[in-house]
This record gives C-alpha cells, sequence and structure tokens, in this order.
C-alpha cells in the first residue's frame, strides 16, 4: 500500500489490506478498518514524529525532494536552493532566519558521510518533511 513507486503527490491515498495493516499507520493509531469509527481518537507521542521521520517513505521523498532541488537550481545560489527547497516543501520563501540556519546546518552536515545518496541536501529535506508545518494543514 505505501509503494514506493507512486510516490507523486503530497498526500497518500491507498488501500487498506484489513488483514495487514501496515506498521506506519499503526503508529498513528489507525481506526480499526473492520467497523465504522465516527470519532478519530487524537494521540500525539514522540514515538510518531521518529516513524515519521525515519520511514522509508520519508527518507525517500527527501531523496526525490533534495534531487529535485538540484536540478532546478543547479546554476543558483545556495541561499536561492535553500529557497527553492523550502518552495518545493512548504509553498513558501525561508525567512533570512531559516537561511541561515539551513546553511549552518548544511556546512555541518557536509563532513557526515553520504550514504545511499543520502547527502546534505536530503538530510535537510528530510527534516523539512519532518516538520509540523509540512505534515499539518492549518
Amino acid at each position: 500500500p505505501l509503494d514506493l513507486a507512486s510516490m507523486n503527490s503530497r498526500s497518500i491515498y491507498s488501500w487498506l489490506d484489513r488483514q495487514d495493516v501496515p506498521g506506519l499507520l499503526r503508529t498513528f493509531d489507525i481506526a480499526n478498518p473492520d467497523t465504522a469509527v465516527h470519532i478519530r481518537t487524537h494521540t500525539t507521542v514522540p514515538q510518531q514524529g521518529l516513524a515519521v521521520i525515519n520511514s522509508p517513505l520519508v527518507v525517500e521523498s527527501a531523496k526525490r525532494l533534495a534531487l529535485r532541488v538540484t536540478q532546478q537550481t543547479e546554476k543558483a545560489s545556495e541561499a536561492q536552493r535553500i529557497t527553492e527547497l523550502w518552495r518545493n516543501a512548504l509553498s513558501r520563501n525561508p525567512s533570512e532566519k531559516e537561511i541561515s540556519i539551513a546553511k549552518i546546518w548544511l556546512k555541518e552536515s557536509s563532513s557526515y558521510p553520504t550514504i545511499n545518496d543520502f547527502g546534505p541536501w536530503a538530510r535537510l529535506a528530510q527534516a523539512i518533511l519532518g516538520t509540523a508545518e509540512f505534515q499539518f494543514i492549518d
């Protein structure tokens, strides 16, 4: 149901196998698919954030987002590339403070090894995808 090949939109639409509910959905207290549920319980625990940020779906999405931004801004400055990353993920421009924090992030993150195309830009994209601003619509 959470096939990486079908990740071309921000929302996830999928069928649900009632006998084999994906673990990521169980982490978020998915409603029982065998009964009608009129009111959903609200649960927010740290494990949910960790499950999202480290899920293969988010990691692959972060890689793709970083690649798209890199391709769109081949000859752009670092600040322009950061702005494009924010526009693609959050549909807004970053503040000056966010740009400076992202620059620091990228500088410090560049000393870590790149494994499986998961370098500094992909890690920054992963962090943005893990924010509440990306995950929730006001």
